[in-house]
């Protein structure tokens, strides 16, 4: 009797460790991470090579999702070259390791340090711990890569590469930080392909964090409600998923393809082999939904590693759908035009529903970029344009697309702003841009020129801008820094687009950004931007109420800290009364 009564303890013992005890320390994390050191694995950090970062935080905090590792350029925005999604390193009692590379691009900063930190938008890297790097370059020429290996030895070999260092835009660089770590892994585990039959991910693989994505609360995972209560997805047909009945709060959706044109049911049952499960699989025939939607939860997935507590997912049949939905003449066109028309419509129902606007839909390789491909890359900006041009969601998402001057209200705006700003809670202060220059021409180009900025010399433009506009031209050189670190970094090395202004119609553009001339058009479209949207339009006057808009947490930005920064940089840079 002893004997069973000691291993029906251990048991319950498992079960708490395992299923209970995982949700409330999660949950309870409802305060900032308290960091308490942030170290590096090298005296000395080589570019292109992994070291180690490690953080440390309070007993209470360990295990949290949201304790993250970055690199900060000149006091910049941490950079995420320590991916967390397949390299984090795990926990080892209060220490979080994360692997990481800086890419080799020329680093010209003069200041590179190592931060820790609490991504989420109420923390930040104010509330985190930073060290200075001792960085050296490795030769442009002779970058160290992983080469073929049997086994899992690991061999190196120097490999010549182009002489042009690597692009500065952080997108592209941290396709290459995840190559080489990408290498290393698969040579570690022999798996040098990667990949499966499935585009789903185990529902067990664990995650440092969800910066990848815009998660703005803690998730909220709980039992689903009665049967009663389900809603039936229109034009959708029922199926059940045998994946645990719990549910979730979704604030995203995220697009797979199948790997095969093969029929939903077929889809079905192979997700079910394997314990997967998303909520849709979508053919040209029919929306098979799987799970149970409710009035504001649905049933928790098993689709992508590391966002299953916020995701809805759509398994849409087919495969290579980049090189099929825009070529009439490809044999499997006809199918996906018609699967896309389906899966754009239970798409727009779910984001009416649960209010997910269409900059937080994302494609499977957006969120597990090491692992996955599907649905293609330039097919999810081909449904996320569709869903923005086409579901109607109101004044719901004036974040998301704040500079269509037609959507929203001047109340609208206010309302956005203040309710982002509320939750700054360390900030009181209320400072205008509309107020004479507190930095002369010459601050301006002294500023420029310490963080050797492409933009030195236009002191005297930049100040003219300030009394054309009516705009403090310290606010503005604020956000030139936050964005790009004066020009750097980032997008705006080629599209010369001093605040990362999105493409509207009517501009010339580069992707997601208008694409300006030169810097000082840049500039003076930074300035005629906040004077008609922001103040003429939106009636917002305020850094502390015009940066959560310009900034939104749905854009994966951290809006108390890029205030915090911009206060601190108009107090730092004033030269003049």
């Amino acid at each position: 009797m002893t004997m069973r009564l000691l291993f029906s303890l251990a048991l319950l013992v498992v079960v708490y460790l395992q299923l209970i005890a995982p949700r409330i320390s999660f949950a309870a994390f409802d305060t900032c991470a308290t960091i308490t050191n942030v170290g590096a694995s090298n005296s000395t950090v080589e570019s292109s090579k992994v070291f180690n970062c490690n953080v440390g935080v309070t007993s209470d905090y360990a295990g949290s999702k949201s304790v993250a590792c970055g690199i900060s350029f000149d006091g910049g925005w941490p950079l995420d070259f320590c991916p967390s999604d397949a390299f984090f390193g795990g926990w080892s009692g209060s220490t979080a390791s994360f692997n990481c590379v800086i890419p080799n691009t020329n680093v010209s900063a003069k200041k590179v340090e190592l931060v820790g930190y609490d991504f989420r938008s109420s923390c930040g890297p104010s509330t985190g711990k930073r060290i200075l790097l001792n960085l050296k370059q490795t030769s442009v020429n002779a970058v160290t890569t992983p080469s073929s290996s049997s086994g899992n030895d690991f061999k190196f070999t120097t490999q010549s590469v182009n002489s042009t260092p690597l692009s500065s835009d952080p997108a592209e660089q941290m396709e290459y930080v995840r190559t080489i770590l990408g290498s290393i892994l698969n040579l570690a585990t022999g798996n040098p392909s990667g990949g499966g039959s499935s585009s789903a991910d185990s529902p067990t693989v664990n995650r440092s964090s969800d910066r990848g994505v815009t998660v703005t609360a803690q998730a909220q995972v709980g039992s689903c409600p009665a049967s009663s209560e389900e809603i039936l997805v229109p034009n959708a047909k029922r199926a059940h998923s045998s994946l645990e009945n719990i549910c979730i709060k979704p604030s995203m959706l995220v697009m797979h393809w199948v790997a095969a044109w093969q029929t939903p049911e077929i889809t079905l049952g192979s997700l079910e082999s394997d314990e997967y499960g998303c909520q849709f699989i979508t053919d040209h025939n029919e929306i098979l939904q799987t799970m149970g939607f409710y009035k504001s939860v649905v049933q928790r997935p098993a689709c992508v590693a590391g966002y299953n507590d916020y995701n809805i997912s759509n398994e849409i049949e087919g495969t290579d759908f980049d090189n099929v939905y825009n070529s009439p003449s490809n044999p499997h066109y006809t199918q996906l035009k018609a699967s896309t028309e389906k899966a754009l419509q239970s798409a727009c129902w779910a984001m009416k529903q649960y209010n997910i606007c269409p900059n937080q839909v994302y494609g499977h390789l957006e969120l597990n970029p090491l692992s996955k491909a599907d649905p293609g890359a330039e097919y999810i900006k081909y449904i996320r344009s569709r869903l923005k041009s086409e579901c109607d969601m109101g004044n719901a998402c004036i974040n998301s697309n704040i500079f269509n001057t037609t959507q929203g209200s001047n109340a609208d705006g206010k309302a956005q702003a203040l309710r982002a700003f509320n939750s700054c809670k360390n900030i009181t202060t209320q400072t205008s841009i509309q107020v004479k220059s507190t930095m002369s021409a010459n601050k301006i180009n002294q500023i420029l020129s310490q963080y050797g900025s492409a933009a030195t010399g236009l002191g005297e433009q930049i100040y003219a801008l300030g009394i054309k506009y009516n705009i403090n031209p310290a606010f503005v050189l604020g956000i030139y820094l936050h964005e790009s670190t004066m020009g750097k970094y980032g997008a705006a090395t080629h599209t010369l687009n001093v605040g990362n202004i999105r493409c509207v119609a009517g501009y010339t553009c580069s992707g997601d950004w208008i694409q300006f001339s030169s810097w000082i058009d840049g500039f003076e479209g930074v300035f005629e931007h906040l004077a008609d949207l922001y103040i003429k339009g939106w009636g917002l006057s305020l850094v502390e109420t015009i940066i959560p808009i310009w900034a939104p947490v749905e854009d994966r930005n951290d809006p108390c800290a890029y205030i915090e920064q911009i206060l601190q940089k108009i107090n730092e840079w004033h030269d003049i009364n």
